[in-house]
């Protein structure tokens, strides 16, 4: 693996820790981010699995790299010069295997027009000698009194006020990206389109993007039927109205080699062979559990689900139903879609119903352009239960007992935990059990590191801070399986 500008290894170190049978190589142009990865690195004892160095892209010779199955490129195309840009293409083309493929996020036209209207407030009228986060709560001040000043209900206050908010929300978690993104001297948005044909410029072919969008289903899974072949003019034109209608404002595009076969048609259940689907599958508020099954079977009957991430499952076909039920119960784990035909297939029989046709494998592509389901070349490494002694993911312990308590579980999210979670999860060290954990709780509470209470107000009686924690105890356990942080 390579990733080009890779920070401090936020994408590396995981997937490092993760995949101890490959090898990664990191590079970025600051030298502080690469030493903070180095020291993570260090601390988890990745050894030669990972190779972080500090480099410009512009300084960096495509035979100074080695060939790569997947490169990264992260957050930052649209934002390096055109030079810096130019030479991205160059090394991934050059450094991707005959099967590799590579991940470039950039910002997307039409859609970051509005995201354009905040970068250009923010240089005009934001002072440039503020630090970065007095710069950024200065921005979102500037653009919510430019919003109450507009015209009531004009497009400009209703833009306005939707940056303004976002910069409300992710000013205090990641005012890193924000500054990045508003004040950077670079930022260049693209039509889909005109990224393509610069990756075809050094050899590279468009697969798709990382990210699937329910409003792009058609052409996303079933290209044939949007008048195109991926990657044909006619796929770009309808991507690009999608990204109108929708308003998209990133792209994460994936790429291949020139000479790669893309495959024909839409897929079904022979593309499915090997992968491992996951689901959180959560009956919707108000469904009757006991009767699930009863609905499952009956097909002029609805069963609705909570997803993971994604909107809700309105599902009428007594396979899928039995199939997101069987995901339900095996989340935050996967099962492999062959067993998971085989499961469904027995309920079936076993109920008088017929066996599950391809429906069943559209439904799970229809699912997984919507976000709904996840699709996996491998098991997650994780556990699917809490054990007696519990451990938690040794990248997430560390990073939970930092000041921000951002951790990155392994299902590659960024979560940040309340501050119980993250003592909980620092505690997670596979020694302890449950009694222990609720003394190391405790005396994190007495020392004032966690703030408990209840209807009549705060806890500072010891006795009843250990009941309190006693209780609470099995839910944040379950919290970090469910969230893929023990292991």
């Amino acid at each position: 693996m390579l990733e080009l500008g890779c920070g401090a290894g936020g994408h590396l170190v995981p997937l490092a820790l993760d995949l101890p049978g490959a090898s990664a190589l990191g590079i970025d142009a600051s030298p502080s981010a690469i030493a903070e990865g180095q020291a993570l690195s260090e601390a988890l004892d990745l050894g030669s699995r990972l190779t972080l160095r500090s480099a410009a892209l512009e300084e960096l010779r495509p035979d100074e790299l080695p060939s790569a199955d997947y490169v990264l490129a992260h957050g930052v195309y649209s934002w390096v010069s055109p030079a810096a840009q130019a030479r991205l293409l160059e090394l991934i083309a050059a450094c991707l295997s005959p099967r590799g493929v590579a991940f470039v996020s950039y910002n997307a036209l039409p859609g970051w027009r509005l995201r354009g209207l905040a970068r250009d407030v923010a240089l005009r009228h934001v002072d440039p000698s503020l630090p970065p986060r007095e710069r950024v709560e200065a921005l979102r001040e500037t653009l919510a009194g430019l919003a109450a000043a507009a015209p009531e209900g004009s497009p400009t206050a209703a833009a306005l006020q939707r940056e303004a908010a976002l910069l409300g929300d992710l000013g205090a978690e990641v005012p890193g990206y924000l500054f990045h993104e508003l004040f950077g001297p670079y930022n260049e948005a693209l039509y889909l389109g005109e990224f393509v044909q610069r990756a075809a410029g050094v050899g590279l072919r468009y697969l798709g993007d990382a990210e699937q969008r329910a409003e792009c289903l058609l052409t996303t899974v079933f290209p044939a039927e949007a008048g195109g072949e991926r990657g044909s003019a006619a796929f770009v034109q309808g991507e690009e109205a999608r990204d109108l209608l929708t308003g998209r404002s990133l792209r994460a595009s994936l790429l291949v080699p020139a000479e790669a076969s893309l495959g024909a048609g839409p897929p079904g259940a022979r593309q499915l062979a090997g992968l491992h689907l996951a689901c959180e599958g959560r009956l919707s508020a108000g469904q009757d559990h006991e009767a699930w099954l009863g609905l499952a079977l009956d097909p002029h009957q609805e069963v609705r689900y909570e997803a993971y991430g994604g909107p809700p499952l309105v599902v009428k076909l007594p396979s899928v139903c039995l199939a997101i039920q069987r995901l339900g119960h095996a989340w935050p784990l996967s099962v492999p879609w062959e067993e998971l035909v085989r499961d469904v297939t027995r309920e079936l029989v076993l109920a008088g119903r017929p066996k599950p046709g391809p429906l069943l494998a559209q439904a799970v592509w229809e699912a997984f352009a919507r976000g709904q389901l996840e699709l996996r070349p491998r098991p997650l490494s994780c556990s699917g239960e809490v054990a007696e002694r519990p451990r938690g993911c040794p990248l997430a312990r560390l990073q939970a007992a930092e000041p921000e308590r951002r951790v990155t579980n392994r299902r590659h999210e960024s979560l940040v935990l309340g501050r119980p979670q993250a003592a909980l999860l620092v505690l997670c060290d596979g020694e302890r059990d449950a009694s222990s954990l609720v003394d190391g709780l405790v005396e994190r509470a007495l020392a004032g590191e966690l703030e408990l209470s209840d209807e009549a107000g705060a806890i500072s009686d010891p006795v009843r801070i250990r009941a309190a924690l006693a209780a609470y105890l099995p839910d944040g356990l379950a919290y970090l399986r469910g969230h893929a942080l023990l292991v």
